[in-house]
């Protein structure tokens, strides 16, 4: 009995908990239309910090933070918003307009045509996709060699032959894909600047030198750590050293 009243205590939190986050939500959702951003932001955030995320939240958090001026953390939200839901055209219209405001134009390798292609596949088949369709390939390619070894009649032997060989062609590219996307997803960070400016230095020290400096907004790759610092990379190859707190992470 004791082991029954814990775990429905455990289950009554966790309601009252995500109760709690929906009505922080809805509080966040009624300052933005009352034109009171900032407690917008401060519902939201609060929403954050119970653990809870979505893509409506880090959208109606991108709007509010746009509309109070502050950029980079704008484009962070719309960023997070965006890998949740990449073909939301709302989330992309706003992440566009929002870059109109950045500074620093950093120039990039748009121009590359198979950049351009890499881009292109990446964003139409996202990792979710892949995680789906992938094992739904591979279950409908096993199906096809079953039925292979099970059928004697020749017909449909060589039909069933000749429909195994894009269908793996096909698997082998949705997972080499697959593999690929992981990887990155795994792999690589992304951040956004999120202050006015930061010096960006030759090594992680105070004392160092400053290379270049960026604005709020900028999106960077971050390739290494090293105590309060991380290093950033640039789309157009630039990199160096900024404070960790300059740059959150979408």
């Amino acid at each position: 009995m004791k082991v029954h009243a814990f775990l429905w205590v455990i289950l009554l939190s966790g309601f009252l908990y995500a109760d709690q986050a929906e009505y922080l939500f809805e509080q966040g959702v009624e300052a933005y239309q009352q034109g009171d951003y900032g407690r917008a932001i401060e519902q939201f955030e609060s929403v954050l910090q119970h653990g809870k995320e979505s893509v409506a939240l880090y959208y109606n958090l991108g709007n509010a933070y746009f509309k109070t001026g502050a950029i980079g953390k704008s484009i962070l939200n719309y960023e997070r918003a965006h890998t949740l839901s990449p073909h939301d055209d709302d989330i992309s219209y706003n992440l566009q307009i929002a870059r109109l405001r950045v500074v620093d134009k950093i120039a990039g390798p748009e121009s590359d045509f198979f950049y351009r292609l890499w881009i292109t596949v990446k964003s139409t088949f996202s990792i979710h996709l892949l995680s789906i369709v992938t094992p739904l390939i591979f279950g409908f390619m096993i199906l096809l060699f079953i039925l292979y070894l099970l059928i004697k009649t020749r017909l449909i032997r060589a039909t069933l032959k000749w429909t195994l060989i894009p269908v793996t062609v096909t698997l082998v590219l949705f997972a080499a894909l697959f593999a690929v996307q992981l990887n990155a997803d795994i792999h690589d960070e992304y951040g956004i600047i999120i202050t006015e400016k930061v010096s960006i230095t030759s090594a992680p020290y105070e004392t160092s030198t400053e290379v270049f400096a960026l604005h709020e907004g900028v999106k960077v790759k971050i390739i290494d750590r090293s105590g309060d610092y991380v290093r950033l990379r640039l789309t157009d190859g630039k990199d160096g050293w900024a404070p960790a707190d300059a740059v959150a992470l979408i």
